[in-house]
């Protein structure tokens, strides 16, 4: 791996390239590019086995791999400590609610350049960091996470599911919309997360994930169990992913003051056989109380390569 910057983290829609008006340029500021590259490769998946599957939602009928994904940022950040002492935020929370930049779609592979907001030791008018600085975490908090699922063909007769309760309301603020047409189910993320948290509030699903400083992946209630959470991270819910699926990425600042540094960002989502199905509480496949999960620890199918030029 390249010390420069690999970052393998667990789960990263735009509909174009957009930029932000740069009416404040400084010589040697830093400026990120982000693409956005959607996957379906096999390579290092496991899609049925038994780890891989769970047993709490009847018997396990297939997966399926959308053929659209999509997603919704409140903020995107690589800080080095969790107290934060520098902080490099690629999406910011304080962005209008619809702003281009909230949105990636990984299945068109789109990008989009930005102004990194940054805090810490800063030097060049806020511009850049004084000195190298080690990241030794990255972290993001969701606003959606959206699908477009093609069901088999057994579903051809059904006109609801139990689990979604479908709307025409497709504002972004409608967590629970969605729908189903000519057998194609379009949901966002969180009703395909009530299942595995079924006694969470619609606010308190996972929507904050935090990669680096940890041995291992699991998820964290930030209520019962308080500790290793950014303490600057925009959150108001209850439970957070952890990964420790990613590498530290280190920032030196150039030689030269005067050179702005492009920060290249690519966030790849394997999607492949991302939704998997269970026979529900009656235990028969293809009726309308089948449940529709995440695969387990989806959020480590993102990976994402960063290099400084």
């Amino acid at each position: 791996m390249k010390i420069a910057g690999y970052v393998f983290i667990g789960l990263i829609f735009l509909t174009g390239c957009n930029e932000h008006d740069d009416s404040k340029y400084v010589p040697g500021k830093i400026i990120s590019n982000i693409n956005y590259v959607g996957s379906t490769a096999l390579k290092g998946l496991k899609v049925s086995q038994s780890d891989t599957i769970y047993t709490q939602f009847g018997d396990y009928i297939t997966s399926i791999t959308p053929t659209v994904f999509k997603a919704k940022f409140t903020s995107i950040r690589f800080v080095d400590e969790l107290n934060v002492v520098n902080q490099m935020e690629l999406i910011n929370n304080n962005l209008p609610y619809s702003d281009p930049l909230r949105y990636a779609d990984f299945t068109n592979n789109t990008a989009v350049t930005l102004n990194v907001e940054l805090n810490g030791n800063l030097a060049n008018e806020g511009a850049s960091f004084a000195q190298s600085v080690i990241f030794k975490y990255f972290y993001f908090r969701l606003e959606y996470f959206k699908q477009e699922i093609n069901l088999p063909i057994q579903y051809s007769t059904i006109v609801t599911l139990d689990q979604f309760p479908f709307s025409t309301d497709t504002a972004d603020w409608a967590q629970l919309a969605g729908s189903l047409t000519n057998n194609t189910l379009t949901a966002k993320y969180r009703p395909l997360l009530l299942p595995l948290f079924p006694g969470a509030h619609l606010q308190r699903l996972p929507d904050a994930f935090v990669f680096g400083g940890t041995n291992s992946t699991f998820v964290l209630n930030i209520n019962s169990d308080p500790h290793d959470f950014p303490n600057n991270l925009p959150y108001d819910g209850d439970y957070v992913v952890r990964s420790n699926l990613y590498n530290i990425l280190i920032y030196t600042p150039p030689s030269d003051q005067s050179e702005t540094t492009y920060i290249n960002t690519t966030m790849t989502f394997n999607y492949n056989k991302l939704i998997q199905v269970y026979a529900g509480n009656d235990n028969i496949p293809y009726t309308k109380d089948d449940i529709f999960v995440y695969a387990p620890n989806f959020w480590e199918r993102l990976s994402v390569n960063v290099t400084f030029e």
